[in-house]
């Protein structure tokens, strides 16, 4: 649906910059549905939006790689700085229907398979969810039982609940208003849905150390920094 939907554009005037990028590299981007090589295809998507002529249109091109990368292995920068779609510039989710129906999908499939597959990586998936600005709690809803799925929580809460139990009691995950709101409904359905499910499987020292370290640690961000209630 994304090749279908998105591999007809190209910025065909595009000149970009020519400090950072080749006449053969920009002209790449001029030309619709030509496979861009993957280490250039890093370098277009991580650049600053002031590096091109037509920054929306280029967007637009590399679409359909993009994403591909993104589901693949995983884009290295996912960060509003640096990742074209959780970027101020590009309100995506105002696109014509078809557009932003087609990049849903996409994170949608990825979401299911990272939680399906054992070497799914729903973490990083989230991630993205939240850089994007998607409804997170709807992605943790779609966080069902099963012997992967299970286990892939059991993964996170671990590696979330280690270093909560080396901070101190006022430290948080980043400065990052956004990411800090994002992660205090992701602790607090780890504390409550999450745990829940955790003691069900055995795993009662983890689903514990969920309620005392992360519930206390959700509740504080939500009261210091006007971040959402628990799901």
């Amino acid at each position: 649906m994304v090749d279908r939907v998105f591999g007809s554009f190209s910025s065909p005037d595009e000149t970009g910059c020519p400090h950072c990028y080749g006449e053969e590299e920009i002209d790449l981007l001029r030309r619709p549905g030509v496979p861009i090589p993957d280490t250039l295809l890093h370098a277009l998507t991580i650049e600053e939006p002031g590096h091109f002529g037509d920054y929306l249109a280029v967007v637009r091109r590399l679409m359909p790689q993009m994403l591909r990368a993104m589901v693949r292995k995983g884009l290295p920068d996912t960060d509003e700085t640096c990742f074209p779609l959780a970027r101020p510039e590009i309100d995506w989710q105002s696109w014509p229907a078809e557009e932003a129906t087609a990049i849903v999908a996409v994170v949608d499939a990825w979401w299911a398979s990272s939680l399906s597959e054992p070497t799914g990586d729903p973490a990083k998936a989230f991630d993205v969810v939240a850089a994007i600005g998607l409804d997170v709690t709807t992605y943790l809803a779609r966080w069902e039982s099963g012997p992967v799925p299970d286990q892939h929580l059991a993964d996170l809460a671990r590696c979330l609940v280690h270093p909560m139990s080396q901070a101190g009691e006022h430290d948080y995950p980043d400065e990052n208003p956004r990411t800090r709101e994002v992660t205090s409904v992701l602790y607090a359905w780890l504390a409550d849905t999450g745990a829940t499910r955790l003691r069900s499987l055995g795993e009662h020292e983890l689903a514990e150390q969920c309620e005392l370290l992360v519930r206390p640690l959700a509740e504080r961000m939500r009261l210091l920094f006007g971040t959402v209630t628990e799901p």
